[in-house]
């Protein structure tokens, strides 16, 4: 930086998914990561500190990803299914994740992923190398994790492994962000990456204090939370909370997610919702499967997964006798988030301003159309350009 001056991390949030790329690889440690009024995180330079070298700048990818164009081959797609029926039963679609941490864990290797404390009523990022620890890793969570420095500690996990795989699961953002963590320090070969297909990620902060609100309401302490809970099938998921003995339903919280209204300002323009993605293997549900692929449907869960590298698919091919699989295609895939980001809801702003002045019950009471409707909806208008295409192709 010829000019030395503070480097601007964020100077609009847009521009700043929360991945802490630039907070690991800062020689000084002289960022922290802040949360804002609405409870999301952003890097904070302690000026004091800073040596003006521009390294969190370089570090930074969603910038750059945002003005760059992907000239990526298209990803190979496959429709997935663990053999473990109780494995498919317990995750969230069709259990893709586990076989491949299966096969990670079973090379002595680990496993860097997500997994919601009770105690603080947060996601969290940590790293295992059992599978017990990542059992309580499955399961879809509809918050913003706090990564702290996971990425430091992967990296060193792997500079003293070097012959160990370590599997880094995330939303694209901190894949994206994760990479670059891996060529400052000039590793690599070693980590595998895998993205969710994401709709974006609420803040932790409104979700401590929903849940909370709701303990409140019903004397007692959350004891178990699930996002999509798949007793009415996979179609058709639940989310609930167990309170004093209790299921408690997540409508408020989850109708605020899918209009739209509690993502971060960085998930509306994310360049990471897009097909062709910075990992080696990309996971999610296979929406639209029962007419894709109507005879390997299973009403209990289906994963779809996009071999994005040859990385992936070499993992791929190593865990195909644990999964069920069919190959798929581009067009049968598509759904709206490997496409582009989603739009915020008009109302997202005067959301925000309700919920620091007036809070969760009056959220709760005045933010409740049914978000899920408009998704089924959206799926019944892909359904249809998706018969459209094969008629005209």
């Amino acid at each position: 930086m010829s000019e030395k001056q503070i480097p601007q991390l964020c100077a609009d949030k847009k521009d700043c998914c929360g991945c802490t790329a630039c907070m690991t690889v800062c020689p000084v440690n002289a960022i922290s990561m802040q949360s804002d009024e609405n409870g999301f995180r952003y890097p904070k330079i302690d000026e004091s500190k800073c040596l003006r070298c521009g390294k969190c700048l370089t570090a930074c990818s969603f910038k750059k990803d945002a003005a760059t164009t992907d000239n990526k081959e298209l990803p190979k797609v496959y429709a997935v299914r663990m053999k473990d029926i109780n494995v498919v039963s317990s995750s969230s679609s069709g259990g893709a994740f586990t076989a491949i941490s299966d096969w990670v864990l079973e090379q002595q290797g680990a496993v860097a992923s997500a997994i919601y404390d009770y105690a603080s009523h947060t996601l969290k990022y940590r790293l295992y190398t059992d599978k017990q620890t990542r059992d309580e890793a499955r399961g879809s969570k509809y918050v913003h994790p706090v990564l702290g420095n996971i990425y430091s500690k992967c990296v060193q996990w792997m500079k003293e492994n070097p012959e160990k795989p370590l599997l880094f699961l995330g939303l694209g953002c901190q894949i994206a962000g994760f990479r670059k963590v891996l060529e400052a320090n000039r590793l690599g070969d070693q980590a595998i990456l895998v993205d969710l297909i994401c709709h974006g990620t609420p803040s932790p902060q409104l979700w401590t204090d929903y849940i909370h609100s709701l303990e409140c309401a019903h004397n007692g302490k959350a004891e178990y939370v699930t996002f999509k809970d798949k007793r009415n099938g996979w179609k058709d998921p639940y989310a609930f909370a167990r309170i004093a003995g209790k299921e408690v339903p997540l409508d408020a919280y989850s109708c605020w997610f899918y209009e739209n209204l509690s993502q971060r300002d960085s998930c509306f323009h994310c360049p990471y919702a897009r097909l062709k993605r910075a990992s080696d293997l990309t996971i999610g549900d296979y929406w639209g499967i029962e007419n894709a692929l109507p005879d390997f449907y299973d009403t209990a869960g289906n994963s779809l997964v996009l071999v994005q590298s040859p990385k992936g698919a070499k993992i791929f091919n190593a865990i195909c006798d644990s999964i069920h699989f069919a190959e798929s295609s581009v067009p049968d895939c598509m759904q709206p988030r490997l496409e582009t980001p989603g739009e915020p809801n008009p109302r997202r702003e005067k959301f925000w301003r309700d919920y620091r002045v007036k809070g969760i019950p009056y959220l709760s009471k005045h933010y409740r159309e049914d978000g899920k409707t408009k998704i089924l909806v959206k799926r019944v208008i892909r359904k249809a350009k998706r018969i459209v295409r094969k008629l005209i192709g």
